[in-house]
């Protein structure tokens, strides 16, 4: 049974086994090919191959997509969020690279849902999708700041009154 609704389309609907899911064979010359050519020629070397998340993160796609561009500015702002590029770890740009594309999904559910299509199906993807979001976001260390709100010296005496009374009642 193939999903009609499924943001993912019907090649991986989530009632498919994986069995029935169509096979998009490699090309032979394609980017993915001469990575694999390259990976294998590394591993026979005995070589590491050098992992570089964030970056052409899958082979065949250039990058220059409108969802391309707002996921590297999203990666970007979580990298920066947890002390710039030079700081993270390997695991927390594929974290972050994970959490960019969960929120461009969820903006996508979103786009939906204003439009009207506002099903059982799409408010349980999108509260599954925040939940897996929350998850990735917790387990890369980003959490959520209290803003300070006491009143600055310089305020006017009836302002203070004010906040007196908010605090005291």
């Amino acid at each position: 049974m193939v999903s009609r609704t499924s943001p993912w389309g019907a090649s991986l609907s989530p009632g498919q086994v994986a069995g029935q899911r169509a096979v998009n064979p490699i090309t032979p010359g394609s980017r993915t090919d001469r990575a694999r050519k390259k990976a294998d020629q590394a591993a026979k070397n005995g070589d590491q191959v050098p992992v570089k998340a964030g970056q052409n993160s899958l082979p065949d796609v250039d990058g220059r997509s409108a969802f391309a561009r707002r996921k590297r500015a999203l990666v970007g702002s979580f990298l920066s969020d947890l002390g710039g590029p030079e700081e993270v770890s390997t695991a927390e740009r594929i974290l972050a690279d994970k959490a960019a594309t969960l929120t461009l999904q969820l903006q996508g559910l979103e786009a939906r849902m204003e439009e009207g299509d506002t099903t059982h199906t799409t408010l349980d993807l999108y509260g599954r999708g925040v939940g897996h979001l929350n998850r990735v976001l917790k387990t890369m260390g980003i959490k959520r700041r209290a803003r300070d709100v006491t009143p600055t010296p310089g305020i006017s005496k009836a302002v203070r009154d004010l906040w007196a009374r908010r605090i005291l009642n």
